[in-house]
């Protein structure tokens, strides 16, 4: 229910019904005879109301939140948006195909869109992935709903890294102290607030203490 809940909050549909719509656009272009399709925001939204689940339902917003906004050049960066939101060199970037496959030619209030449907799909996809496994999270999303879901999932996901951190000390015969707060540890007031430590492994003669933090580095991600 979350999920489809987080989903609904961003894309304005339910998580089964933004995942079909990749097969609608697909079965769209098969009847037009195009492996891409160039058309109006309005007038796909209008084309795609023939297939179920989206008769009578208001498709528009859905495909502008799907809708890469036009740009004159690369260094005209639109009102509200930033240098970093078009950087190339940041995975997950906002201003992507990827989390917009709908790319506008121009820049009017009803734009002429590129729609290649199996971008479609592989946005989709890539996104549902994303927000279920926490992959994704902060500023891909625009909804607090979808940000506070796949931050959560993000929170499991490294909660149960660092069980297993702890778990394979104690296979060592280590004796562990897990998710504890540093002035916890210490059993006194610190002067400012140092967080927690995710794994204190203490070796079986106690002369040798580590205290861990816990990351699954992704190498193609994080810088070394």
């Amino acid at each position: 229910e979350d999920l489809s809940d987080a989903l609904r909050s961003e894309y304005g549909l339910m998580g089964q019904d933004i995942m079909q719509l990749a097969y609608a656009i697909v079965d769209l272009a098969r009847e037009k005879g195009e492996g891409v399709l160039v058309m109006r925001r309005s007038e796909l939204a209008t084309a795609l109301q023939v297939h179920e689940p989206y008769q009578s339902r208001d498709l528009l917003p859905t495909l502008g939140r799907l809708t890469l906004r036009s740009r004159r050049a690369w260094t005209a960066i639109p009102e509200g948006l930033g240098e970093v939101d078009y950087d190339v060199s940041r995975f997950d970037r906002p201003q992507s195909l990827i989390c917009r496959p709908l790319q506008a030619l121009d820049e009017s209030e009803d734009p002429t869109l590129i729609v290649a449907p199996m971008l479609v799909a592989d946005a989709l996809v890539y996104a549902f992935e994303g927000i279920r496994s926490g992959e994704l999270q902060k500023n891909y999303w625009l909804s607090d709903e979808a940000r506070t879901f796949a931050g959560k999932q993000g929170d499991k996901k490294g909660d149960a890294f660092a069980t297993r951190v702890g778990d394979a000390f104690e296979q060592l015969r280590w004796r562990t102290v897990r998710s504890r707060e540093v002035k916890g540890l210490l059993d006194e007031a610190t002067p400012e607030d140092f967080g927690d430590v995710d794994v204190l492994a203490i070796s079986p003669d106690e002369a040798t203490v580590f205290a861990v933090e816990a990351k699954n580095v992704k190498f193609c991600r994080t810088e070394m």
